[in-house]
């Protein structure tokens, strides 16, 4: 099993640009080494509603996702 790591801002960065060039989510995912679901994850996760995914919004739902308590 594979030691599980956040994504980068770099990688949200690249992951924005390869996006919005129409690149498939493999292509993504075998550039930077990831998983396609991650990629796909995080796509679904941090883009705002009713916008496209872009890094800088990404990184802050990322950060505040993390600062949440987590509910059981």
């Amino acid at each position: 099993m594979m030691p599980y790591t956040h994504l980068t801002s770099q990688e949200r960065y690249c992951i924005a640009h390869m996006h919005a060039h129409k690149m498939s989510l493999r292509t993504i995912a075998s550039r930077l080494s990831r998983s396609p679901s991650t990629i796909s994850r995080e796509l679904k996760r941090n883009k705002p509603p009713y916008a496209v995914y872009w890094y800088g919004s990404a990184e802050k739902y990322s950060k505040e996702r993390k600062s949440e308590p987590r509910t059981q």
